[in-house]
């Protein structure tokens, strides 16, 4: 899909516009061009591999280079990478968070929605080791709960229960913030965004929104933030709790996560946990 000058111009300022941000976030914490660059490298090879070429047939290493515009040494030296099995990966559950998201819907471990049970540690149905199971056969239940009781996400009275404290995971580290708003902000929009554009028409479109107003005085901003947060949290939770009851367990091998920012997005390029 061939721009004008004019459209290529346009998508220039707004995609500098739109790294702005990620480029002060990154040279925060002492990740700089060369870094992001190479990875700018692996996803344009891999998108390149993997969505335009034939199903029967990979795209070859020249093919790769003309349409991306990187060195065919540089494409081989990325595909060779992933031969040896250094293929990029990304693991797309939060497992802390989703124990948490899991303590607070799912009727095994709460008494209704949003509320979620005190837990014994084992040797019991619904107990904290089988919670943490459930998320991840080969997670430790140890190491989970000292990770929850770290962040102040779960406390343990005195006979040993277990209590959760808050339904959605806050990292305590700025680099971990970081990490998680990417994989859970940005990517999630990126890929909506992606849909969106490769959609022709107006019917296959998933929803998308931001909701501006130019119109609020300096004053009223902390006042309207703390509004808008609570009902978004609101929101969040009344959804969180509906996707709980009407998603369930498919039993199928590979599941497709879907999830909503103020737009919807899919995301079929999981992992196996």
């Amino acid at each position: 899909m061939k721009m004008t000058a004019s459209e290529a111009k346009a998508l220039h300022a707004v995609l500098v516009a739109t790294l702005r941000p990620l480029a002060s976030m990154l040279l925060k914490f002492g990740v700089g061009y060369r870094d992001f660059a190479e990875a700018s490298k692996i996803a344009f090879v891999e998108v390149a591999s993997k969505d335009f070429g034939n199903s029967d047939r990979p795209q070859n290493i020249s093919r790769i280079a003309l349409m991306t515009g990187i060195s065919r040494k540089e494409v081989k030296a990325v595909k060779d990478n992933q031969a040896r099995g250094g293929a990029t990966t990304t693991l797309l559950t939060h497992l802390p968070a989703e124990v948490l998201r899991l303590w607070f819907t799912s009727d095994r471990y709460c008494t209704s929605p949003g509320i979620p049970r005190p837990l014994v540690w084992d040797g019991e149905a619904g107990s904290f080791t089988e919670l943490v199971h459930s998320c991840g056969a080969s997670l430790s239940p140890v190491a989970m709960r000292a990770e929850l009781l770290r962040v102040g996400a779960v406390k343990q009275d005195e006979s040993g229960m277990l209590i959760a404290q808050r339904r959605y995971l806050i990292s305590d580290s700025a680099r971990d913030r970081l990490v998680e708003g990417l994989q859970f902000g940005v990517r999630p929009l990126a890929l909506t965004v992606a849909k969106n554009a490769s959609s022709v028409g107006l019917g296959g479109l998933r929803f998308q929104r931001v909701v501006i107003s130019y119109s609020f005085s300096p004053d009223r901003r902390e006042q309207v933030e703390k509004e808008i947060t609570a009902r978004l949290e609101q929101f969040s939770e009344e959804l969180d709790d509906w996707l709980s009851e009407v998603g369930g367990n498919s039993g199928s091998g590979h599941n497709t996560e879907i999830g909503v920012g103020l737009f919807y997005f899919e995301d079929d390029d999981r992992i196996e946990r």
